[in-house]
């Protein structure tokens, strides 16, 4: 009696589980047909074309068919349905039948003793999650055709080589993310779009491969390695098996994405440079760096960036400890260096800068004296002067001449009071604004402050926003202006 119940129960949960597969299929996608365990719905009958919506988990296939006929009439398979062959255990090889253009989500997912994948030269997109999990997948060629491949589209994957052909437009977030054998990347392509961190948790890549064709890969700036956006704007991913301890981000990027720095285990510090403006979520979460330097003068930092950053200790511009909130281990200033500049030195004076050094200056202009410019290696950074005298010096890829230009105030100077103006240059001045007229477009203009500290200069006619009672002095070719608000 016990055998029998025995063998009921098991009979019930053997049915029960084709049950199970055949509602579960029929519950992903509609079907018009079946042939050979395949089924398929119709896409286009103008066209005659069919979408692979169902394979049974259980089954290897025996052979790709590339059409099938139904009623009489032939139709071609162009793309392959969302979840078709999900959780087939017994997938070993996938041949995509030639007219196939798209591969939806989670086409193959979880088929985990994938070990061959041969697609078609016809192949646009690759959907999201399209062959998550196949870990026993290791290499996998890209049609020169293809154009996007979606979000999380190869996680998980065994591969070791990626190569991104000519012609794809798009990768989404997390595309080749935790493929733990991956060594080596390369991207040909003239890519508009990469999302976040492309290759997040791929512990064994050390670098992107030199020959890409959008993404710089700038090792001679300073870059070393890690994916930029076209315009090197953007951080996108830092390799995660790059051994290298420290990492210098040049001037010029503005933001680092999410997961940008994340599983890499082997950096201990990050600089970052004046112009950073944006730091995604989790951009540095678990990782081993233990010290930031930052040089820009407001956080970057969003708050849940944060995360995993308690034992981080960053380090700031000089009197910018107050803006960078709490979260951190510490919080440390950078030491400044005061120029102690007297009378008769006063004109040029250069300061060689170190790489790997780390500093802001204290720039005073003596009396009877202003600063005029302030170049580093040629390239005028004079705007970079803060309101307290504080130039803050970039990260630095190299050694680099720092060159402080002052002048004497020479020539009359007129007073200007509010609402009152004079011809040339035609200066207005408004509770907390002037505006500077009655000059061309190609004269060069100095604001002062009353202490002679250059905190602005431009060309032509503008409308600057400046702060209330306070006294500032407009110097162009011909004469300077004393100005009070």
């Amino acid at each position: 009696m016990n055998n029998r119940i025995y063998f009921i129960r098991v009979l019930f949960a053997v049915l029960a589980f084709f049950v199970i597969k055949d509602v579960r299929a029929a519950s992903w996608d509609s079907y018009d047909f079946e042939e050979n365990d395949f089924r398929y719905k119709i896409t286009s009958t103008v066209w005659n074309t069919v979408e692979i919506t169902y394979y049974p988990s259980w089954k290897d296939v025996n052979g790709w068919p590339v059409d099938v006929e139904y009623k009489g009439v032939k139709y071609y398979i162009t793309s392959i349905g969302k979840s078709a062959f999900q959780d087939n255990k017994n997938l070993k090889w996938v041949w995509i039948p030639d007219y196939v253009t798209e591969i939806d989500e989670s086409a193959f997912q979880n088929c985990v003793n994938l070990t061959t994948v041969v697609l078609p030269q016809n192949l646009r997109s690759i959907g999201k999650m399209a062959f998550f999990y196949c870990s026993s997948l290791k290499e996998v060629t890209l049609p020169e055709g293809l154009e996007v491949i979606g979000v999380n589209a190869f996680t998980h994957c065994g591969l070791t080589t990626v190569e991104i052909p000519q012609g794809v437009i798009r990768i989404d977030d997390y595309a080749f993310s935790a493929c733990h054998d991956l060594e080596r990347a390369v991207i040909k392509s003239d890519i508009e779009k990469i999302g976040g961190n492309i290759f997040a948790e791929c512990e064994k890549l050390t670098y992107f491969s030199q020959n890409v064709y959008n993404c710089y890969y700038l090792e001679t700036l300073g870059f070393y390695g890690a994916l930029y956006d076209k315009r090197t704007k953007t951080i996108l991913s830092y390799p995660g098996g790059s051994t290298a301890e420290a990492y210098v981000i040049p001037e010029g990027p503005e933001v680092i994405k999410v997961y940008a720095f994340a599983y890499n285990n082997y950096l201990k510090s990050v600089t970052l440079p004046s112009t950073m403006k944006d730091i995604d979520y989790f951009a540095f979460s678990r990782t081993s760096i233990d010290t930031l330097r930052v040089y820009s003068k407001q956080s970057p930092f969003k708050t849940n960036v944060l995360y995993d950053m308690e034992n981080i200790v960053l380090v700031v511009p000089y009197g910018a400890k107050g803006i960078y909130g709490e979260g951190w281990k510490e919080v440390v200033e950078m030491d400044p260096i005061y120029l102690d500049i007297k009378q008769a030195d006063v004109g040029n004076i250069k300061l060689l800068m170190d790489f790997g050094q780390h500093y802001s200056l204290i720039i005073d202009a003596p009396e009877g004296w202003q600063v005029h410019s302030i170049t580093l290696d040629g390239e005028d950074v004079t705007e970079q002067l803060t309101e307290q005298n504080i130039f803050i010096v970039p990260s630095l890829a190299k050694s680099a001449v720092l060159s402080v230009v002052y002048e004497k105030y020479g020539g009359p100077i007129t007073e200007v009071d509010a609402w009152q103006s004079s011809s040339v240059p035609k200066v207005l001045v408004r509770e907390n604004s002037i505006s500077i007229t009655n000059i061309s477009q190609q004269e060069r203009v100095w604001i002062y402050n009353a202490s002679g500290q250059l905190i602005r200069t431009f060309c032509g006619e503008c409308i600057l926003s400046l702060f209330p009672n306070s006294t500032y002095l407009i110097k162009t070719s011909s004469r300077v202006l004393k100005v009070k608000l």
